[in-house]
């Protein structure tokens, strides 16, 4: 079962991702290495939470490493041989058994590592936790990056497989650096120095390409939280690119693989890849060049480098089947599974026709892989954040009246919004409750923090407040009630700030009777007909913080054409630098809505707010009560 994620790790991740494509892209420019080095060891440093990053590279005789670059302290220092370290190579320390084991190393605790003797303490480093990544490309080593921090670390997949990007990254940036050196021989060496350049240069060309692949890829997967979204845009990455025909094939809830995605060079190659999958389907494990369900099943990678003649017909079951082979024409193919979170959750097949002749090798099928993974990684993200959008929103729904009533007499308007993405859980909330005959209660308020605690302090405090109506008339004797069950209930770390307001419509043609009090909650405010504004000010202190508190009533009559405006500090609190939008703004806005409608002064209030706001801030919401003109306006 996958775990649910906090909008803070789905941060971290994203910032991680934008790292390895802001390095690509640094490496597809072919800068300056050691501004690229830089770069790289600052995105990890942030990326990781680190208190130090190492660039460790091999000495020529192989026997010991030299630093290269480090951030520690928060300094970054890169060049040859920095501080004149030596740490040796092999099982003496974490960097040589990194690239003995050839493949990312982490210690959770490095103290109690037997796996090596040589330990980051023994050269007066305060580390205590470490991941490290080999750095070369094809068989060659060339160094270690490893991440360290001060105190003992569990490292996440995710923190390994942004390490590993960013090493074999910047492996392929130091080929280039390499290669482009090499070319710099002395004149003697100058024509084995220059077909080496050319060699260089294709292997630079599509280094190049499959780093802007992933770069694009990166960018892409990262502009959307729509699961679906993210897997409709990947075939077009590979087609025509790096393939002729891209399949992408989901797993269901009932296991069974379904086409999520597809793409080739024309619809009739695309009509006989799909042709060729149900025939794969149908004949199961048995039969076919490749099948997608074994994938699925066993998680192994399938390269498939050259498909001739006998291989199609050693696959073919009939003479249709063969046909349908031999109209697609595959010279290659690539079929991996799409992991994430350790979990398989798809399957990508990429084949190579003779209309490109393109044909694929093991680079390619770490290529593809590396994209499955991003993929694989970017739906499971947006799964999640859908279904907590989707928890979200019901629990939100829950926890506020579905429409407020229609009261005769009165104009009634509110607006309400969650602060951050659309997974968050909001603290503020309001309710309008029927207390007798023409006479109305409605309750806003604002509880400490977001998410399940604020949801079930936001549930105890409206449904306190509903079934203290039933017994009180005093809007005081409710909000004691309620702070009674509050601190009954919760505890002594949350607590709700509101206010409560007895509406009495009274006779047709007398004046509306208005009792209100708060609990540390902002004072509603009185637009009077006549442009006017007063504050319906009553102290208390806010619900759940003391026992038997104290809460005044407040009484006023409201005229024809009077509005009343209750809202949460989140609308006097927005700021814009170090200006809040306050209460004396939200008064002159007021003025200017004289006549109104509830639904205008509500709209034109939040719109004021939001427009005024710089980010983000809180919650925000406001209840609009206007007593309606003699003509019903």
């Amino acid at each position: 079962m996958t775990s649910q994620r906090s909008t803070s790790e789905w941060t971290v991740i994203a910032r991680q991702q934008a790292a390895v494509a802001e390095i690509g892209r640094l490496g597809l420019r072919g800068g300056e290495f050691d501004e690229l080095l830089t770069e790289t060891l600052d995105a990890l440093s942030a990326g990781m939470g680190a208190d130090a990053v190492m660039l460790f590279e091999l000495t020529p005789d192989g026997a010991s490493f030299s630093v290269r670059g480090v951030v520690v302290d928060g300094r970054t220092i890169v060049g040859p041989d920095v501080g004149g370290v030596r740490i040796p190579a092999g099982l003496d320390s974490m960097p040589g058994f990194t690239v003995l084991a050839g493949e990312i190393v982490d210690a959770p605790d490095l103290l109690g590592d037997d796996r090596f003797s040589a330990r980051a303490p023994d050269y007066h480093m305060r580390s205590r936790s470490a991941v490290a990544a080999p750095v070369g490309w094809d068989d060659r080593p060339w160094g270690v990056l490893a991440v360290y921090t001060d105190d003992r670390r569990r490292w996440s997949t995710d923190d390994l497989h942004f390490v590993q990007s960013m090493a074999n990254t910047l492996g392929l940036a130091i080929y280039r650096s390499e290669a482009a050196r090499a070319s710099a021989d002395s004149a003697a060496r100058l024509r084995s120095a220059l077909d080496a350049e050319r060699a260089a240069r294709a292997d630079a060309e599509l280094g190049r390409k499959r780093l802007h692949i992933l770069s694009e890829l990166s960018s892409s997967l990262m502009s959307t939280l729509d699961a679906d979204a993210a897997v409709r845009a990947f075939p077009y990455f590979c087609v025509p690119q790096i393939a002729d025909v891209c399949l992408l094939d989901l797993v269901d809830d009932a296991g069974c693989l379904n086409e999520a995605a597809a793409a080739a060079i024309d619809e009739e190659t695309l009509e006989t890849a799909r042709e060729l999958r149900t025939r794969r389907r149908d004949l199961g494990e048995r039969g076919g060049l490749w099948n997608e369900a074994h994938v699925a099943r066993t998680g192994e990678r399938v390269l498939l480098a050259e498909i001739d003649t006998r291989a199609l017909e050693a696959a073919a079951e009939d003479e249709a089947h063969l046909d349908a082979l031999q109209r697609l024409d595959p010279l290659s193919s690539i079929v991996v599974p799409m992991v994430a979170r350790g979990r398989v959750i798809g399957v990508l097949s990429l084949v190579s026709t003779a209309a490109s002749g393109r044909t694929y090798d093991e680079d390619d099928l770490s290529l593809v892989q590396e994209m499955a993974e991003r993929a694989a990684l970017a739906h499971d993200n947006g799964r999640l954040f859908a279904s907590r959008h989707r928890v979200a929103r019901s629990l939100q729904s829950a926890l506020l009246p579905p429409a407020l009533p229609v009261v005769p007499g009165l104009d009634l308007a509110v607006r309400h919004r969650v602060a951050g993405d659309d997974t968050e859980i909001g603290g503020d909330f309001y309710d309008m409750i029927e207390m007798g005959d023409r006479v109305w209660g409605l309750v806003v308020g604002d509880v400490c923090g977001k998410g399940p605690d604020a949801a079930a302090l936001t549930g105890l405090v409206r449904h306190s407040v509903r079934a203290a109506v039933v017994r009180e008339r005093l809007p005081s004797r409710v909000l004691a009630q309620t702070n009674d069950a509050v601190i009954d209930q919760i505890g002594d770390t949350s607590f709700c700030t509101a206010t409560f307001v007895r509406v009495e419509m009274g006779d047709a043609d007398g004046p509306v009777r208005l009792v209100a009090t708060s609990a540390g909650h902002p004072a509603p405010l009185l637009l009077r007909a006549g442009g006017h504004v007063e504050v319906v000010r009553s102290g208390g202190v806010v619900l759940g913080v003391v026992e038997s508190p104290k809460f005044a009533d407040v009484e006023v009559l409201l005229a024809p054409g009077d509005t009343v405006v209750v809202y949460t500090d989140g609308l006097t609190e927005a700021r814009r630098s170090d200006e809040q939008f306050g209460e004396e703004r939200l008064t002159e806005v007021l003025r200017d809505l004289v006549g109104r409608s509830a639904d205008d002064v509500a709209s034109v209030v939040m719109e004021q707010v939001e427009a005024f706001a710089d980010g983000a801030g809180d919650d925000r919401a406001v209840l609009v009560l206007r007593v309606r003109p003699a003509s019903g306006n």
